[in-house]
C-alpha cells in the first residue's frame, strides 16, 4: 500500500492546502479572498454549542445552505458535518457546530466549508478549529 493511502482522513478535506490559507475560526473575523469567517468563541468545548457565522457574498442567492466537513487533525475521529443556513436574502450563513468528545485533552478539526449545491465556481473556505475538555 502506498504511503499515500494510508495519510489520515484530514488529507482528504485539506490536501495541499497551504496553511496560511486555512482560517483558524476564533471571534476575531478571518477574511478569505471571498468570504468573511467568524465563530463565537476562541475555544470550542466538546458538546458544547458553538455559532458560526460565514459571510459569503459572491455565492449565488438559490445557494441556501453551506456544509461544514471537519476531520480531527491529531486524532481519526471520522468526519463531523454541520449546516449552515441562509439569513433571508443576505450573503451571511448561520449555524451551530457542537463537536463531540475526545479523549485527549485539546485537539485540532480541520477541514472546509463548500455549498450545498455542486459547483465548480466557488472554492472551499478552509478552516480549523482549536478544542479544549
Amino acid at each position: 500500500m502506498s504511503s499515500h493511502a494510508q495519510q489520515t482522513s484530514t488529507a482528504t478535506l485539506i490536501a495541499g492546502v497551504p496553511d496560511e490559507e486555512i482560517c483558524a475560526l476564533s471571534t476575531t473575523p478571518c477574511h478569505t479572498t471571498s468570504a468573511q469567517l467568524e465563530l463565537d468563541t476562541d475555544i470550542v468545548r466538546p458538546m458544547a454549542p458553538a455559532n458560526l457565522s460565514v459571510t459569503w457574498p459572491k455565492l449565488d442567492n438559490d445557494i441556501q445552505e453551506l456544509i461544514v466537513e471537519l476531520e480531527g487533525h491529531e486524532m481519526m475521529m471520522g468526519v463531523y458535518k454541520a449546516k449552515l443556513t441562509r439569513e433571508s436574502d443576505s450573503p451571511l450563513f448561520r449555524g451551530e457546530l457542537m463537536l463531540p468528545f475526545c479523549v485527549s485533552d485539546a485537539m485540532t478539526w480541520k477541514g472546509r466549508i463548500i455549498p450545498t449545491t455542486i459547483n465548480n465556481d466557488y472554492q472551499p473556505q478552509y478552516i480549523s478549529v482549536r478544542m479544549k475538555q
